[in-house]
């Protein structure tokens, strides 16, 4: 069959202040019914490729190939209007930031529309028939109410099944996907994988765009490693992933959190355990004469909860009206020092609800959050301060969180300015940066200018700086490719251990929950319906909505065969 993209020697080059080579020499062709992943770490160039493919690597960039085709059309002399004629139509393109990606103005109904309106694949009379039937196909509950919010209005998940939608609403020929189950919890994962299985086996050629390696085995049937704009590996998906030959290959696949890599390292490096413990150390398993954390009593020392939720239950109002939407029902939890909980669930769980209630960001309804005994409802303002001080969070988008007006060294430094002399403010930075494994030359940047895991380490640096009882993570990682997760994994797990500081991490991703955490909630429909310890709850789970998640996990063909050789 006549390739849909054939690439013979791929170079991509971006012209600023400072050349850019993106991508060198690369060659690939995709056939129809063909799905081909390009794997590797952020700045690889796997996205500079896709984004060539769908001619868009901007009016910055130089592109040369000796041949590039797409969709029977040489790519290196189409003009705008004809890329815009080709995408969404002959090429669709599913980009991973589904907010940035979905225009804020428009509903999805709208957002979708456009294309089946520009490519002319239905009749305008059944439009919004069509549009639900996308919605639906991709995992998206109510479609008719969806279809007329906004994208702010969803959650991460419902927002990339949204784009996905989107993506295959002009029945394309090709299919570009960079990321697109990164922000989807398992379940929904499942179900995407299974829709773009079906659409591959219907004819339509695939590039693959993913970190997720165990997905890529999925959904792939050829993969090309790429490291620093080359393809280092290529091959069949089981044989690279089986039997990799490039020790970059052997390290991505050794850096991925699950059941088998629980309690080593899954980076190279180390933190400093003894500065961590000096910058950071608010709660020490053996320091037992803090009040708040430890009760000594004849019998012994009885430990307390650093962070406290009872009967925690929180409504929401639905648009127009129509009454309330139950988000978290009647949450009790508990929270020690040194303690790793994890709080998984389907997107619409009720996950990243309760980690704002923990927060104190918005008030339950009903029930009550303590933390060190004192509740977040206390109409003490410097009590409440005090609090804040003690809880600290690290979000999926910690770009987006950061002020784009400030440099790396004021993000760090704005929780405690007034609590130091400019001086000790200075040096308490310099020493987290340290710790973090940062340079200090990052100091003077700015956030824009920092790749996802320096962002997530900023944001580690920020959470500490105030020395926190309790670091709430949601999704921390999910943005990450697979070995800036395991770097970060490694640096939260270790700072944990050094510091004492208790983690609730929120994720979709059970094979990092089960690497990382001690103890697991998990949580459908706002409520908590199995607990315990994290090996017992995933090796013998007893709710079927948890044996539902476990089951839905993808697996690499390494951990069905046995180990890496």
């Amino acid at each position: 069959m006549t390739a849909l993209v054939s690439i013979d020697n791929l170079s991509v080059s971006f012209t600023g202040r400072h050349r850019v080579d993106a991508v060198k020499g690369l060659s690939l062709s995709v056939r129809p019914g063909q799905a081909v992943a390009l794997v590797g770490e952020s700045g690889s160039g796997k996205s500079v490729t896709a984004r060539s493919i769908v001619g868009l690597t901007g009016p910055d960039s130089v592109v040369t190939a000796d041949r590039f085709e797409v969709a029977g059309r040489d790519a290196l002399s189409l003009s705008e209007r004809q890329w815009r004629q080709l995408r969404g139509g002959a090429i669709g393109f599913v980009l991973q930031d589904a907010l940035t990606a979905l225009d804020p103005l428009r509903t999805v109904q709208q957002e979708i529309s456009e294309v089946l309106r520009a490519h002319k694949v239905v009749p305008r009379r059944q439009i919004d028939q069509r549009v639900q039937d996308l919605l639906r196909d991709v995992g998206v509950d109510d479609p008719e109410f969806r279809a007329k919010q906004y994208a702010h209005q969803l959650s991460g998940g419902l927002r990339q099944r949204a784009l996905i939608a989107s993506g295959l609403a002009g029945q394309p020929d090709l299919l570009v996907v960079d990321e697109p189950t990164t922000a989807l919890d398992v379940t929904i994962q499942a179900q995407i994988l299974a829709l773009l299985r079906a659409h591959r086996e219907r004819g339509t050629a695939m590039l693959v765009i993913s970190h997720d390696l165990a997905v890529v085995s999925q959904l792939a049937d050829y993969v090309i490693v790429m490291n620093d704009g080359l393809a280092v590996e290529e091959g069949p998906t089981e044989e690279v992933l089986t039997h990799p030959a490039h020790p970059y290959t052997r390290d991505l696949l050794s850096a991925i959190p699950s059941q088998a890599s629980r309690g080593r390292r899954l980076s190279q490096g180390r933190v400093d355990l003894v500065a961590a413990a000096e910058l950071a150390a608010p709660v020490r398993t053996d320091q037992v004469d803090d009040p708040r954390f430890y009760s000594v009593a004849a019998d012994g020392v009885t430990v307390q909860p650093v962070l406290q939720a009872s009967g925690v239950t929180k409504f929401f109002p639905l648009p127009g009206g129509r009454g309330r939407r139950r988000a978290v029902a009647d949450v009790d939890l508990s929270l020690f020092p040194g303690q790793k909980l994890g709080i998984v669930g389907e997107s619409g769980s009720g996950k990243s609800t309760l980690a704002r209630v923990l927060l104190g960001l918005i008030a339950p309804d009903q029930g009550e959050v303590r933390v060190a005994g004192e509740s977040w409802a206390t109409s003490d303002r410097a009590a409440w301060r005090r609090l804040r001080r003690q809880v600290q969070f690290i979000s999926q988008d910690s770009i987006g969180s950061f002020d784009p007006r400030y440099t790396v060294a004021e993000i760090i430094a704005e929780p405690i300015l007034g609590q130091l002399d400019p001086d000790q403010v200075q040096d308490r930075v310099r020493r987290l940066l340290g710790v973090v494994g940062l340079p200090e030359r990052v100091l003077s940047v700015s956030p824009r200018l920092l790749s996802g895991g320096q962002a997530q380490r900023v944001a580690i640096c920020r959470a500490l700086a105030l020395r926190p009882t309790v670091i709430i993570c949601d999704e921390p990682v999910s943005a990450l490719d697979v070995s800036i997760q395991a770097q970060v994994l490694d640096l939260l797990n270790e700072l944990n251990s050094a510091t004492g500081t208790a983690l609730a991490f929120i994720s979709h991703d059970l094979g990092v929950v089960r690497h990382l955490v001690d103890q697991v909630i998990v949580m459908n429909n706002g409520f908590v319906v199995e607990q315990g310890d994290v090996e017992a709850v995933f090796d013998q789970p007893r709710h079927p909505y948890t044996q539902s998640l476990i089951q839905a996990i993808p697996q690499l063909p390494t951990h069905r065969q046995g180990e890496i050789t």
